[in-house]
Formats: C-alpha cells, sequence, structure tokens
C-alpha cells in the first residue's frame, strides 16, 4: 500500500484562481484549526462538509455554479459526475492539525491539490509505526492511503488550502 501517489494532473491556474475567489469557510465538526467550504457534498448547503451522514448520495451544493472552470476541468480530467463525491475546499490554519484517523473501508479516492501551501505544511500516512510525510506541491494532484491512519499538519504562520476531490473511479492514467 503506496502512502502517497502522484498523479500525472496539474490543477490549472485559472481553476486555482477560481477557487481562491471563494471566501465562505465554514468551521469542521472533527477540527477546530479546519475548516472547509462544500462543492459537492450530503445536502445542497456548502457548509455541509465531511458530513458522513450519506456516504451514497451526493449532491451539488449552492456553490457548484460558482466554480464553472474548475467543475468542468474535474469531470473532464479526473472523473466524471456519476463516480463523484464530495468536492471542497479545506483550509487549515496557521499552526493547525487535523488529528490521526482512518477512513477505513471507504472506497473513494481522496484527491487533494494544494492551493496555497508552504513548506510546512505536510500530508502524513502511518503505515507500519513508520509516518511517510509530505508537502504536496502547489496545484499537482496527489491521493493518498485513506485505508491507512494519515493526518494533516500546518507548522507555519500562514493558512493553507487544498481541494479536496472524492471519486469512486479515477479516469487518468497514475
Amino acid at each position: 500500500m503506496t502512502p502517497h501517489i502522484k498523479l500525472n494532473l496539474v490543477l490549472p491556474l485559472e481553476c486555482k484562481q477560481e477557487l481562491l475567489s471563494i471566501e465562505d469557510y465554514y468551521t469542521l465538526k472533527y477540527s477546530t484549526t479546519s475548516s472547509g467550504h462544500a462543492f459537492r457534498s450530503f445536502s445542497k448547503s456548502p457548509s455541509d462538509v465531511y458530513n458522513i451522514r450519506n456516504k451514497n448520495n451526493y449532491t451539488c451544493t449552492t456553490s457548484w455554479n460558482k466554480i464553472p472552470n474548475t467543475t468542468q476541468w474535474i469531470t473532464n480530467n479526473l472523473c466524471d459526475e456519476s463516480n463523484l463525491g464530495m468536492v471542497c475546499l479545506n483550509k487549515l490554519s496557521a499552526g493547525g492539525s487535523v488529528k490521526w484517523h482512518s477512513h477505513g473501508s471507504y472506497q473513494m479516492k481522496i484527491v487533494h491539490f494544494s492551493l496555497i501551501t508552504n513548506d510546512l505544511d505536510l500530508s502524513e500516512v502511518r503505515k507500519n509505526d513508520e509516518i511517510f510525510a509530505m508537502n504536496y506541491p502547489e496545484r499537482e494532484g496527489y491521493i493518498f492511503n485513506s485505508f491507512l491512519d494519515h493526518r494533516s499538519t500546518n507548522f507555519s504562520e500562514h493558512d493553507r488550502i487544498h481541494l479536496v476531490v472524492e471519486c469512486n473511479s479515477i479516469q487518468l492514467m497514475i
């Protein structure tokens, strides 16, 4: 099981700019230092980020149409809408972290694209007591192994922002 998988896929600059125009971030239930904005979720609300009540029924939130370049790019290059799960922005505050956790048997592949990052923004995966820490370069797509324990840390003085896209099936070559 590989902890981090680099995709041969770079988010276009126009999509990054479009995503960073979103200013609404909502408190997430699992971390006091992390916030998010959902474009696809389990309800029409952009604040319903990572609410895992119903893993099978995803819908576009009222914000989906605010990012037309990005939504078209995702469905043309990563996975079509029928295979698309949650799509959200995730902001990890300066000095913040998300605790160790695992998604267990969750079948979605979770792809991260860093929009704003720094050398101290780390995505960590723990395998057999060894920690594989990585800073995902700006706009490059990475899948991390969510079956294994993982966490996010941001030891810098600046917030970091990632686009997180969940897909049942990815339509590109890894």
